[in-house]
């Protein structure tokens, strides 16, 4: 099945994010933030709705993605859920962890370039859904964050 125009456009933020995310290069937090923002907005702008093949169940190796991560992203690490400013000390009453945040964006958005192989229209139906429950929060709380440290706040 051939991608339409701007399904192309949406599928390239995706690829282009997905390739920051997991492989830095020499991409700031302040990169990172930008870029998660351009692809929550990307595929917001297509239509929620479930077309994706019933069988597309990928298999992703969450701790071996982390631990990948984790050597490329160091300076993340947890943070007040509430305000997205990193603690040092003090314990806040909800906790975020940024790598948890990053790492499930990056398999969402990875699943959704491995459907788009065979099904981009599919994929971006999936891309659409997972923004919704499960990808989007991740990402919004995680500019957070990054917004927090990289302003120093």
């Amino acid at each position: 099945m051939t991608a339409t125009a701007a399904e192309q456009r949406t599928l390239a933020v995706v690829q282009r994010v997905h390739q920051l995310i997991t492989q830095r290069a020499s991409a700031t937090p302040l990169d990172l933030q930008h870029a998660l923002h351009d692809v929550r907005e990307q595929v917001s702008q297509h239509p929620n709705r479930m077309g994706w093949p019933s069988g597309f169940n990928p298999v992703s190796e969450y701790a071996v993605l982390r631990h990948s991560l984790q050597r490329l992203w160091p300076e993340l690490g947890w943070y007040d859920a509430k305000t997205g400013a990193p603690f040092q000390q003090e314990v806040p009453g909800e906790i975020g962890d940024a790598l948890d945040d990053l790492t499930d964006i990056a398999q969402d958005l990875g699943r959704g370039l491995q459907l788009a192989e065979s099904e981009p229209s599919g994929a971006l139906d999936y891309l659409r859904f997972m923004l919704e429950v499960h990808w989007g929060p991740h990402s919004y709380n995680l500019e957070r964050h990054l917004y927090r440290l990289t302003q120093g706040l």
